[in-house]
């Protein structure tokens, strides 16, 4: 599925708000491939050519590839990748695959967690307690997916509106519906969404003046301490978890 994207301020937005592959679209014209005028490609995600892929018992990514470049008449040289940050944080088999498709000179960009979904709200809330108050309650609950303590303590700062509240109680309980089916996805989402938070927290110790670089470092540092927690309990959730994509990948250009 070809589509056209000319947006010109971020040329990776669309990639945001499209819906990876359902398990019945497993063809190769139904995986999407954004035509990006703007890096002069056509990007596929990686998370879509692989679990097509592997639908399909092809073990060869340039085999599939080739498949869906004639299902959509485009010219596999024209091809680039792109792979959420997520998906190299809790799938680590990604890794070993991208490093494979760089070997051989082809682009993959890393799509950065959106800022729009809510695990990066809730870090921003969690920095903002921590900059007002000295309290890190909120970061501490988070990190822990202690979801009725971070609502506690939402309810008891005044400054918030009943329809922000309302809008957090929906966030928290669609998270939890979905913690349990995936925690794997969840603690990747959680970790990304700090990360995100950390390179802007970098940056401001890096430009602002030395009366606020006190303050900045120590939100540095808790984020380091809350990434730190989320990669000893991801790690354990990936030795007990079966990956079932194989990462296996032939040459994307024989």
């Amino acid at each position: 599925m070809l589509i056209k994207d000319h947006s010109y301020i971020n040329p990776f937005a669309i990639l945001e708000s499209i819906s990876y592959m359902e398990p019945q679209d497993y063809n190769a014209l139904a995986v999407p491939v954004i035509e990006n005028a703007r890096i002069g490609a056509n990007v596929v995600a990686l998370e879509d050519i692989m679990k097509f892929a592997e639908s399909n018992g092809i073990e060869d990514l340039g085999i599939a590839l080739n498949a869906v470049c004639e299902a959509n008449s485009i010219n596999k040289s024209t091809i680039a990748f792109s792979i959420q940050e997520t998906s190299l944080i809790g799938y680590p088999y990604y890794e070993d695959i991208v490093s494979s498709i760089l070997a051989e000179n082809v682009d993959v960009y890393a799509i950065p967690i959106s800022i729009k979904l809510p695990v990066v709200e809730m870090v921003d809330m969690s920095i903002n307690q921590l900059i007002k108050t000295g309290n890190d309650t909120l970061l501490e609950a988070f990190t822990h997916s202690d979801f009725d303590r971070f609502l506690e303590a939402v309810e008891s700062n005044p400054e918030e509106s009943t329809s922000r509240l309302q809008t957090i109680k929906n966030w928290i309980a669609d998270i939890k519906h979905n913690v349990g089916d995936k925690p794997r996805d969840w603690i990747s989402k959680q970790i990304a969404a700090i990360n995100s938070k950390m390179r802007e927290i970098i940056y401001k110790i890096q430009t602002s003046d030395p009366k606020t670089k006190g303050i900045l470092t120590k939100i540095k540092e808790a984020l380091a301490k809350a990434i730190e927690w989320l990669t000893r309990k991801l790690t354990n959730v990936i030795r007990r978890d079966k990956d079932t994509v194989t990462g296996k990948i032939g040459r994307l250009y024989s």
